[in-house]
């Protein structure tokens, strides 16, 4: 059985410990998720180049719907957005997917990649209700204000230009500004947890969302201190690794070169090279710093729960005893 150490660093190093033991299994997820990513940016471009092909301005002035009619337009923009639903889906499938791993690896388990992403796509609209719980509880009541500040604004500008009715609109702009950084620093870290628990209970429901809230009560300070070293390692780690990657950079070799447009092949030539292999690397630290967050994520949760269990037996315990 997996026992989450007390100490930040003793969990840092278990995390590290699964990661390396598990590193493939763990890695790829993630990484077929970001080749993912690559396509849908490759899809941008190609929907910028076909409207540079036709002659079409993307300014959204009064021609806006005049560029609507053009069917090049309609067809990118409605693939754009298929391709663009299809990402967010992608990404909470391998999220799962990697929990899911994370988990058998916990477990000294044999860790099934293939079958956790097939996992992932069988919770895919269970997990919807995490993710709309978790919605609710950090970001439903500033989304809500937002809405009917901006209402308001149009109210205001369209059809009543009366100074209390603008007044109203900075005092809900103001009020849906704090509510949003307040909630989005405060509850955002109460809700780190709901989705590991409900991938490790196999349970989405509403009850199981709130007994995760419960593992960060009186652990509000601590939770932000254990993720924010984590992500300061990650960064100091990451922003080393790229330095080494610029000083290793092997310099061009300009001595037989002797017409200007060959020295301007070569260098674009290397630049474009270099760019390739340098982004590449770049990604590939980024998505290990991400899973190593992520791994780390679950451990800090396992711990949180076994502290939760064992307060729960404690005061069972006590109860017991007063009642003899």
């Amino acid at each position: 059985m997996f026992t989450a150490k007390e100490k930040v660093l003793d969990r840092i190093e278990q995390s590290f410990v699964l990661f390396k033991n598990n590193f493939l299994e763990l890695f790829l997820p993630i990484f077929l998720y970001n080749l993912f990513s690559v396509l849908v940016f490759w899809t941008l471009g190609l929907f910028y180049v076909l409207n540079k092909l036709s002659n079409i301005s993307t300014d959204v002035s009064p021609d806006f719907f005049t560029v609507l009619n053009n069917p090049i337009v309609v067809i990118m923009i409605t693939f754009g957005m298929i391709i663009f639903i299809a990402y967010l889906l992608i990404n909470i499938t391998f999220i799962l997917g990697l929990i899911k791993s994370i988990q058998q690896a916990s477990k000294s388990e044999q860790v099934t990649p293939k079958e956790n992403i097939l996992y992932g796509f069988k919770n895919l609209f269970n997990s919807f209700k995490t993710y709309w719980y978790i919605f609710a509880y950090v970001a439903l009541i500033p989304a809500l204000i937002f809405i009917v500040w901006g209402i308001l604004f149009n109210l205001w500008f369209y059809y009543d230009n009366s100074s209390l009715l603008l007044k109203i609109w900075w005092a809900l702009m103001v009020i849906a500004w704090i509510l949003f950084f307040f909630f989005a620093i405060v509850r955002w870290i109460k809700a780190t947890f709901p989705l590991y628990n409900a991938v490790e209970k196999g349970d989405f429901s509403k009850e199981n969302f709130s007994w995760a809230l419960k593992l960060t009560k009186n652990n509000w300070w601590r939770v932000l201190w254990n993720f924010a070293l984590v992500g300061l390692i990650i960064w100091l780690v990451t922003w080393m690794i790229s330095g080494v990657i610029w000083i290793i950079t092997p310099p061009m070799n300009l001595d037989n070169i002797k017409w200007l447009e060959d020295i301007k092949s070569i260098v674009d030539n290397f630049s474009i090279i270099w760019n390739i292999i340098s982004n590449t690397l770049k990604a590939i630290i980024n998505n290990i710093g991400t899973v190593f967050m992520i791994i780390f994520t679950y451990v800090f949760f396992k711990r949180l729960e076994d502290e939760n269990s064992n307060l729960s037996e404690n005061i069972m315990n006590k109860e017991t005893k007063s009642e003899y």
